[in-house]
């Protein structure tokens, strides 16, 4: 056996942004491909698990607006899928991210945030 390598913690650091921007853009590219609740249940879960993943390493580099955009998106995967509760959930989250640090979010969260409200009580 070989010696282990272990990474730095900048070397931690760029990982968990890498996988971040990786996930949700993998996630994004998910919902932009008619995902749906027809959707292979295994393209439903990707899309489901990426959105989750992203988030978490977000949690570890990111800011509150990185937050509250990864709440966005799993709302938004959970709103499209069919899993209205936890959309609803994670939309009630991203709100909450909002309105705790408003100065962090920009206009167009917000609308995105209003609209998804709105997807999810249709």
């Amino acid at each position: 056996m070989g010696a282990k390598t272990v990474p730095t913690d900048g070397d931690v650091g760029r990982l968990h942004r890498w996988f971040a921007v990786e996930l949700n853009n993998g996630t994004w590219d998910l919902i932009d491909g008619g995902l749906s609740e027809k959707s292979p249940v295994e393209e439903r879960e990707r899309a489901l698990y990426g959105a989750y993943a992203s988030t978490y390493h977000w949690l570890q580099v990111g800011n509150v607006d990185n937050h509250g955009r990864g709440e966005y998106v799993i709302a938004t995967v959970a709103c499209v899928v069919g899993l209205l509760d936890v959309a609803q959930a994670h939309a009630a989250r991203c709100e909450e991210l909002m309105a705790s640090e408003p100065a962090a979010f920009e206009d167009w969260d917000r609308a995105f945030a209003a609209e998804l409200r709105a997807r999810i009580a249709a």
